[in-house]
């Protein structure tokens, strides 16, 4: 895959690995032991159209288990009304898709886990200009990923050296889930913390991603602060890509990204009637990160090594009637420290930023 990806409740049984084999246990707490080497079965992942290894149940605690997801699309799937889920010091692997999958529930926290080796063989659909697939496929796949979810916490976690796709992302949610092969609830996702978090190594795409992919959904008030994103496709994307979305008040403060693919840091508006405001990037230090050459049609980018890169497409041709031109407003770039790029900071002349205290070592900005 190339680089950047622009554009009832069932009680549920809980899987603890133990010495002697697996151990499965209801929520009536009976126990039950599976023989020694035996792998637990894939199950449905509730209407999604995949399977996962483990389906949470409301205000679970999963905490201190290795989960292998080999041959299962989920490592963990917390499905819809599955609020107030915790998902603490544990190691997931080897799912086809996502390690852990959020799905329109809130109050979730996953922290102090490993989540690596997973997006084995993704169901990810292709990027253009890839014909369309005849088979159904997921529009975003990250190795830990929040759609329609809000007020959740992905924290002090390792994600490191899943295969293809990218590190964390947050969407929101609709008919056409993009975290899915079914649909979701209509939901934003609003209010996300996304913190302490080492990002190594995903290659195949973004460290870690606020997104909106579904027509008159929000993305609102989610916070990126304090993460490692080291040689990823991309270290921090704040991206507007559907029409008639909004994507606002997005905070992205003191993360270090470096050895990117891509731009370090890469905010853009390209669907009709989006708007994109009140994103401040504050207090991020960026080093030796990539350049972007699908953006090279834009006038006077050429792709060169960027710390960040703000754009806002033109109306494209062809637009429906009363589509108004993609906006991104109120971009604030403060105390950012870039070093080793070539383009310090690249803007389109038509987004309203402003850059205050960020210091461009050695580089050019292009404001």
């Amino acid at each position: 895959m190339q680089p950047l990806r622009l554009r009832g409740r069932c009680v549920r049984f809980r899987i603890l690995a133990v010495a002697s084999g697996l151990v499965l246990v209801t929520a009536a707490g009976l126990m039950a032991s599976a023989p020694a080497g035996a792998a637990a079965p894939c199950i449905a992942a509730g209407a999604s159209g995949l399977t996962a290894r483990i389906v949470a149940h409301a205000r679970q605690k999963i905490e201190g288990i290795t989960v292998s997801a080999n041959g299962c699309d989920i490592g963990i799937y917390v499905p819809p009304h599955a609020s107030g889920v915790t998902i603490r010091k544990v190691t997931v692997s080897g799912a086809m898709d996502q390690g852990i999958l959020v799905q329109d529930s809130n109050g979730v926290v996953i922290a102090d886990s490993t989540i690596s080796g997973n997006l084995v063989n993704p169901d990810a659909c292709p990027l253009p200009p890839a014909p369309a697939p005849k088979t159904p496929c997921i529009v975003d796949v990250k190795a830990v990923e929040l759609v329609g979810s809000s007020h959740s916490t992905i924290e002090n976690n390792l994600i490191a050296n899943n295969l293809g796709e990218g590190g964390i992302g947050i969407f929101d949610d609709g008919l056409q889930s993009p975290g899915t092969l079914g649909r979701g609830l209509a939901l934003p996702a609003l209010a996300n913390l996304i913190s302490h978090n080492r990002v190594i190594n995903n290659p195949h795409g973004c460290g870690i991603v606020v997104s909106t992919h579904v027509a008159g959904q929000a993305v609102e008030g989610n916070r990126v602060i304090d993460n490692v994103s080291i040689g990823n496709a991309e270290g921090v994307v704040v991206a507007d890509n559907m029409p008639q979305t909004k994507l606002l008040n997005t905070l992205v403060r003191g993360n270090v990204i470096a050895d990117s693919v891509a731009p370090g840091i890469v905010l853009n508006s390209l669907a009709p009637s989006d708007i994109v405001s009140g994103t401040l990037i504050e207090d991020n230090i960026l080093s030796g990160n990539g350049a972007l050459p699908s953006f090279e049609h834009l006038p006077g980018y050429q792709a060169k090594p960027t710390g960040i890169i703000v754009v806002t497409a033109p109306l494209a041709p062809g637009a429906g009637k009363g589509e108004m031109a993609p906006v991104q407003e109120g971009v604030r770039l403060v105390g950012n420290i870039i070093t080793h790029e070539s383009w310090g900071i690249w803007s389109t002349p038509q987004n309203r930023l402003t850059v205050t205290a960020s210091v461009a070592v050695g580089v050019v900005n292009q404001l």
